[in-house]
């Protein structure tokens, strides 16, 4: 009769580290779902910057003469799209030109 009482206890034993183990294992899995939900949410916060950035476009300016002190004729482009030439007034800082 020992023997069943002393199987009773190791199995019991047993079935306690195991239910341990899995509480432990399930408050990971938690941690870990919380963890994917901040990274899909800062994933997509960058995808919508991207998508901004890249619907916004670059205008770049090239000079081409200049009218008096204060003004110059540009050509704008606008990607692979030209326009045509328009004056400007000095509403740039003439140090950031670029000579080319």
């Amino acid at each position: 009769m020992s023997t069943d009482a002393e199987r009773r206890e190791q199995v019991l034993t047993e079935y306690r580290k195991k239910l341990q183990k899995h509480k432990e294992i399930d408050t990971k899995v938690r941690q870990l779902r919380d963890s994917v939900k901040g990274l899909r949410k800062d994933y997509d916060k960058t995808e919508d910057d991207l998508k901004a950035l890249q619907s916004v476009g670059q205008i770049i300016g090239e000079v081409l003469r200049q009218l008096d002190e204060e003004r110059c004729e540009l050509l704008l482009h606008r990607g692979s799209q030209e326009t045509s030439p328009a004056a400007a007034a000095a509403c740039f800082d003439k140090g950031m030109l670029k000579g080319s």
